[in-house]
């Protein structure tokens, strides 16, 4: 549904316009009383609630992907259903934080960490040898046996040795890391929405492999028009219903509010959060949002047929309103001020009553005092 000041969205009323004018022209007096349609003014409440197309999107969403590439060797299994065996899990299935859903063959980042964790050794036992021969040249220096130069080769192989076994520990520690990183962990607690790889497949680091979300909550989202976004705030109720579940209300609230307009749509995202513990909405639903929007300025709701255009004024408008009973009734040109439009129905802030009788079919084709003929 889209909302939007009159004046910018009658463009549509273009023949209305000119025909209005055109029924100032001369005719005969005595020609019979036009037909038209009327209806009796409402209250401006009767459009207080606005209706908006939305879809429902999960309140947190993760997508897994992996940090190291390979073959994929492992996918997580669940229980088996009635008479069928385990299967791998797969979309709608529900895991826990931290279950480890899928993994990449650890053999070659295994085999690389046993590989660095020798060379380590190696370097810790060079780095102990180069203490001792540091230790025994200290002494002879100090004895006067050694030249100065000796001692320093001495304490520069003792540096260096040092500083290769401080980074061989550094590679085995990013080998473990890595070595973990093969393992594919949920980090909440969530329904799987899609699983994009197999057993046997080849990964690179970064690959997705599972689109998890909790829904536990959920957030739907509606593009709302820049005069809604000043009227509304967080926290404003929020219903919603779906085709899909016939009958069936929600509640939520408003609880973000975009800043910035879509640059193509035009529209304010508006985001409202819904209970969902029972997981009844599923991501991607489309929805109807309903909330309650006040209408103090209007005073009165029109259809949007009745309004016509006045004519050499740009942004003027007018209702045609009928007094009088049995054939005296007479159409009566009234200069109107129109609000927001919602639909095929307009607010009026000025210049009409609630109560008071409209042409809305009809009005094109009227002057200002003509008699009338009411149709049902």
């Amino acid at each position: 549904m889209t909302i939007a000041r009159p004046a910018r969205y009658l463009g549509h009323l273009s023949v209305a316009w000119l025909a209005l004018a055109g029924c100032h022209r001369a005719t005969s007096d005595n020609r019979p009383p036009p037909p038209v349609r009327v209806q009796t003014v409402g209250p401006a409440g009767r459009i207080g609630a606005v209706r908006y197309s939305s879809r429902v999107e999960a309140q947190t969403q993760v997508t897994l992907a992996f940090k190291v590439g390979g073959y994929v060797g492992t996918i997580t299994s669940v229980p088996p259903a009635a008479g069928r065996g385990r299967r791998l899990v797969q979309a709608g299935d529900v895991v826990k934080s931290g279950e480890v859903l899928a993994t990449i063959r650890k053999a070659d980042y295994s085999t690389k960490l046993d590989e660095l964790r020798g060379a380590r050794d190696h370097a810790k036992a060079t780095a102990a040898n180069a203490k001792v021969d540091l230790g025994r040249a200290t002494e002879l220096l100090r004895q006067q046996s050694i030249p100065q130069s000796e001692f320093d080769a001495a304490r520069t192989r003792y540096d260096s040795a040092v500083g290769e076994a401080r980074a061989a520990d550094a590679r085995v520690a990013q080998a473990s890391i890595s070595l973990s990183d093969t393992e594919l962990r949920s980090p909440l607690v969530g329904i799987v929405l899609h699983r994009a790889i197999e057993v046997g497949d080849l990964v690179a680091p970064g690959a997705t492999g599972f689109i998890v979300a909790d829904t536990k909550t959920v957030k739907i989202i509606f593009g709302v028009p820049d005069s809604v976004q000043k009227a509304i705030r967080t926290g404003l109720p929020v219903g919603m219903h779906t085709e899909a579940l016939p009958g069936r209300e929600f509640h939520g609230i408003i609880t973000k509010i975009a800043a910035k307009a879509d640059e193509k749509s035009r529209a304010f995202d508006v985001e409202a959060t819904v209970d969902n513990q029972d997981q009844t909405l599923k991501v991607g639903m489309i929805a109807t949002a309903e909330f309650q929007r006040a209408t103090t300025e209007a005073r009165a709701v029109v259809p949007l047929s009745a309004v016509v255009h006045v004519s050499g004024q740009k942004d003027g408008f007018a209702v045609f309103v009928v007094t009088g009973d049995g054939e005296a009734k007479v159409a009566s040109l009234r200069p109107v001020v129109l609000g927001e439009l919602v639909q095929n129905d307009v607010t009026v802030t000025d210049g009409l009553a609630e109560g008071e009788t409209v042409i809305v079919r009809g009005a094109t084709i009227v002057r200002d005092g003509d008699r009338v003929a009411v149709i049902p």
